[in-house]
């Protein structure tokens, strides 16, 4: 199976990219959420070579970070050059980030969170799957994910 991505390797695991699940080869693969690793070795039938699971916690910026910032900075009653001074941040930066034109890197996200005792950050814990060698299988079935989706759904309950 090539990779849905770049079509140029063998797909070695599924991946989200963008909400959308494909199989990717290991450099495309780094873009995005592993959801599972494909068993290397060929071979036919058995059940899906299931699981061991790794948590790891992702940070990302919150939904509507530019409106939590505008209100916070609005509120302490800064400019954007008295805010970019107090900060160590260009003013034009800081504006871009404000009316999400551009997305903060996490760097001034966390200084931003100091500064305004704002969350900005979100920790996001994901559940990445390696298969176990054993039954040979290659590609990864409906099945297979649904059942991974069920295990990660039962695990969060």
């Amino acid at each position: 199976m090539d990779c849905e991505v770049c079509g140029k390797r063998e797909a070695v695991a599924l991946v989200s990219l963008e909400g959308a699940k494909l199989s990717l080869c290991g450099s495309c693969a780094r873009s995005g959420k592993v959801l599972y690793f494909f068993n290397s070795e060929s071979g036919t039938g058995g059940p899906a070579p299931l699981v061991s699971r790794r948590v790891r916690n992702e940070e990302d910026i919150v939904d509507g970070y530019g409106k939590l910032l505008k209100s916070a900075r609005e509120k302490a009653g800064l400019t954007f050059e008295q805010l970019g001074l107090k900060i160590a941040e260009k003013a034009n930066y800081l504006e871009h980030v404000e009316k999400e034109k551009a997305l903060p890197t996490l760097d001034l996200a966390r200084k931003l969170e100091k500064f305004f005792k704002i969350r900005l950050v979100e920790t996001e814990s994901s559940v990445q799957t390696e298969a176990q060698a054993g039954y040979g299988k290659k590609e990864l079935t409906l099945m297979d994910v649904a059942l991974i989706e069920r295990k990660g759904d039962k695990k969060k309950k």
